[in-house]
């Protein structure tokens, strides 16, 4: 048997092959990238939020001749991060089944236009008003898109460019933001996760007093913060399976001769399963001070009442409960501290 198929059919079947072939399907989402200045590179690609409409993969993309083309297999709308070779990045939102196009200068990256959807329409208006202020005036300017739109993904994306990566993180106007969007979007668990990472964070950022927290070391002693006031207080994030766990320890060590014990307390939140190890390790390698392990890793009482950023993360506060400082490195810590201290009963 032979099947015809009418001429006038063709045109039809071609607009939908064509069709079909112009954009992404709906479980993944697309970026088609146009950057002048540059022949050939890689970038990489991950989520700016871990988030459970995304693998969290890191994804390399190559660039050819200017241009490249990456999907990614999502389940929702995503707000992506794409990090350049000389370190600057962008970030933009791609949703499943649409395509996101990008074009720029591979010289002039902060002048990227991005299409697609309305949330990257947003961000360039965004990125390009912010090209004419000074840095001074690009916070305030960030807080005010931010409230303006605060039930989009681009206000999201805003405020996690200016506000959750600062290097010292301010609970002002970043705490205010935040509950401005969670009011506006209450069905994101992505910000609502991401609430209440940084909450305790900001809320612990220099300037502020701790809060209130109770915990049991490992000699089983129940202590609270009334009980390490009257001397300054070192709170250290550490683990066994660092490799700055052995630095950590002498270099608290050395802090602790100079600076008797009357004056400083060092608490020590160590992220390990097991208690044994640790108490194993510590019979070659102590840790002076107070050392709470309770196997519970980020869902420890202890870490979400103060908050940790990472791993090696600390908090200074002085003998009253202020936090004078936190999250120095660790090649801070012998000059710093005892700086910080001087005058501290």
């Amino acid at each position: 048997m032979k099947i015809r198929i009418h001429y006038s059919l063709f045109p039809l079947i071609a607009f939908l092959l064509l069709a079909s072939a112009c954009g992404p399907d709906k479980h993944h989402g697309r970026i088609e990238g146009q950057l002048e200045g540059i022949n050939q590179a890689k970038i990489m690609a991950f989520p700016a939020i871990m988030t459970a409409a995304d693998g969290g993969q890191v994804d390399t993309i190559e660039i050819k001749r200017g241009k490249f083309s990456y999907d990614r297999e999502i389940s929702a709308p995503l707000i992506l991060t794409l990090l350049y070779p000389n370190f600057s990045q962008t970030t933009l939102v791609i949703e499943p089944g649409a395509t996101v196009r990008l074009k720029g200068d591979a010289n002039r990256l902060k002048e990227i236009t991005l299409d697609g959807n309305d949330d990257n329409l947003l961000l360039t208006e965004f990125r390009q008003r912010m090209l004419k202020l000074a840095p001074r005036e690009q916070e305030r300017e960030a807080a005010t898109f931010v409230r303006s739109h605060p039930a989009t993904l681009a206000a999201l994306t805003v405020f996690l460019d200016f506000f959750a990566h600062k290097e010292v993180l301010s609970p002002i106007p970043a705490l205010s933001l935040l509950e401005t969007m969670e009011k506006q979007q209450p069905d994101n668990t992505d910000l609502r996760h991401l609430t209440a990472f940084l909450k305790p964070i900001m809320t612990h950022a220099p300037g502020e007093k701790i809060k209130s927290f109770a915990a049991t070391d490992l000699n089983g002693k129940r202590f609270t913060e009334s009980d390490l006031k009257g001397k300054p207080t070192l709170f250290v994030f550490c683990a066994q399976w660092q490799g700055n766990f052995f630095q950590i320890s002498t270099l608290s060590s050395t802090i602790r001769q100079n600076l008797p014990e009357s004056k400083l307390n060092i608490v020590y939140i160590v992220f390990d399963e097991r208690e044994n190890s640790l108490r194993k390790r510590m019979k070659s390698l102590p840790l002076p001070g107070r050392v709470v392990c309770d196997s519970r890793g980020l869902a420890s009482p202890l870490v979400q009442a103060l908050g940790v950023r990472y791993i090696s993360g600390n908090i200074l506060m002085d003998a009253q409960g202020n936090i004078l400082t936190r999250d120095i490195s660790l090649t801070e810590w012998k000059e710093k501290i005892p700086e910080l201290l001087k005058g501290q009963s």
